[in-house]
C-alpha cells in the first residue's frame, strides 16, 4: 500500500550536504523518542527515501502525520530540518518518501569553527587532478566542491578515500600540500560537495591554518 503527494516549491531548495547511508534521527509529534533510520535514496531538490525501521511506531504514526522533523550529523555539524511525508512503500521493502527540504537548521558541534572562503585548489583522487573551490576551512578539514568531471564518475568518491589536496593561501608565499581522507560526500547535477578531513598535519601547518583563518574572520 502507498501514497504519493506533489508538492512544489516556490524557491530553490537548500544544498543538502549527506551521503548516502547517512543516519537519520525521525522525531514525530506524539512521539517522545526519535525513530533511528538511514538514507536510501534522493532526487536532489525533489525528493528523499529513507527506511522505515521493523518494530518502530513510525508506521502508525504515519497514518496520522505528515509532516516530520529530521536531524543528522555530518562532519561534526548537526542538521535540522522539517519535511513532509509524500508517500510509503511496504514491499518489497519498508520506504518512506520525504519532501526536499525548504530550510536546514545547521549547528556546528566542532571545537574549531568553520570560516567561510574561496581558495582555488586541487584535489588529486584516484591519481586524478580535479580543479575545484574551497568553499570552507578549519584547521581541521576543509570543504571541497568541483563540477562533476568527465575523468571520473561521482561514485567513486565514496566516505574514507584518500585526498591530496593542493592550495595557495592569499598573502602567504608557497602552496600547501595537505593529505586528507574524504568523510562526506554529496552530488547535485552539475557538482560534488566533498567534506575532506585532514592528516597526520604538521604543528606548524596547523597554526599557519589557525591565523590565516583568524585573520579572515576579522577581516
Amino acid at each position: 500500500m502507498w501514497y504519493v503527494e506533489k508538492l512544489t516549491n516556490s524557491h530553490p531548495s537548500p544544498h543538502l550536504t549527506i551521503e548516502l547511508g547517512n543516519s537519520l534521527l525521525i522525531k514525530v509529534p506524539d512521539m517522545e523518542a526519535c525513530v533511528k533510520s538511514s538514507l536510501i535514496g534522493l532526487e536532489p531538490h525533489q525528493y528523499l527515501i529513507v527506511n522505515i525501521p521493523l518494530g518502530s511506531d513510525l508506521e502508525d504514526q504515519l497514518k496520522k502525520y505528515k509532516k516530520l522533523n529530521v536531524s543528522y550529523m555530518s562532519l561534526g555539524t548537526t542538521y535540522e530540518f522539517e519535511s513532509n511525508v509524500l508517500g510509503t512503500i511496504l514491499k518489497p521493502a519498508r520506504l518512506l518518501f520525504l519532501s526536499y527540504p525548504d530550510t536546514i537548521i545547521e549547528k556546528d558541534q566542532r571545537e574549531t569553527q568553520r570560516v567561510s572562503c574561496h581558495i582555488p585548489a586541487t584535489a588529486i583522487i584516484k591519481e586524478t587532478p580535479l580543479n575545484g573551490i574551497i568553499t570552507d576551512m578549519s584547521p581541521n578539514g576543509c570543504r571541497f566542491v568541483v563540477r562533476i568531471p568527465t575523468k571520473i564518475t561521482p561514485y567513486q568518491v565514496r566516505i574514507l578515500t584518500d585526498v591530496h589536496l593542493s592550495f595557495a593561501l592569499h598573502g602567504i608565499d608557497g602552496s600547501e600540500e595537505l593529505l586528507g581522507v574524504v568523510r562526506n560526500t554529496s552530488i547535485d547535477r552539475f557538482r560534488i560537495s566533498l567534506g575532506i578531513e585532514f592528516e597526520n598535519l604538521l604543528k606548524e601547518t596547523q597554526d599557519k591554518l589557525r591565523d590565516y583563518l583568524e585573520k579572515l574572520i576579522d577581516y
